[in-house]
């Protein structure tokens, strides 16, 4: 039986990990010491550091656009160019601290400790509002045109993202869906 080995630790970070996200040759770790870390695969080295003034709770990186986004506890959406290593924009997006973020189509979408799942549009700015969870959102998830959503309320919520309305609701879990 072979066992595969790690070549090489990725050490850096200064309190707890909370996301990561790979794009293209690299991978990206968001962490409560206020930063985002750029970790190259091919051979563990960190090449940036995106340095912020609250713990990052999540990053999502659209490679097409070559830009990173990330969400705090400040409630904050901070778009980075990752070519330039600027903020090119900051927003509220949100209520409460951001958990989670995902793309659909010209859309990034934000949940986390507020009950509304919340859609910007990143060309006009239009925001599309997603009601129905009861507590916090844990997860979001695209699929086939379709938000899929789960939360403090046991319930996993099916969403078209074309007009924000819940289509299916899939009850069953006995805890907080994550």
């Amino acid at each position: 039986m072979a066992t595969k080995m790690f070549l090489f630790p990725m050490i850096g970070h200064t309190n707890r990990v909370n996301a990561l996200e790979s794009a293209n040759t690299f991978i990206y770790s968001s962490a409560n010491d206020c930063t985002v870390r750029q970790w190259d695969t091919q051979n563990g080295t960190c090449v940036n550091i995106f340095k912020f003034s609250d713990p990052i709770s999540v990053c999502k990186v659209k490679a097409e656009d070559n830009f990173l986004f990330t969400a705090s506890w400040d409630k904050m959406i901070r778009v980075v160019c990752l070519e330039k290593r600027i903020v090119l924009k900051a927003f509220i997006a949100s209520k409460e601290t951001i958990k989670e973020m995902c793309f659909s189509n010209e859309m990034l979408i934000v949940a986390g400790c507020d009950p509304l799942i919340r859609g910007y549009h990143l060309e006009t700015g239009a925001v599309k509002l997603f009601h129905g969870h009861k507590g916090w959102i844990y997860c979001l998830m695209i699929y086939n045109g379709y938000l899929y959503s789960g939360g403090d309320d046991n319930v996993v919520r099916i969403w078209d993202c074309n007009t924000g309305s819940q289509v299916e609701q899939l009850i069953g879990h006995r805890n907080g869906v994550t």
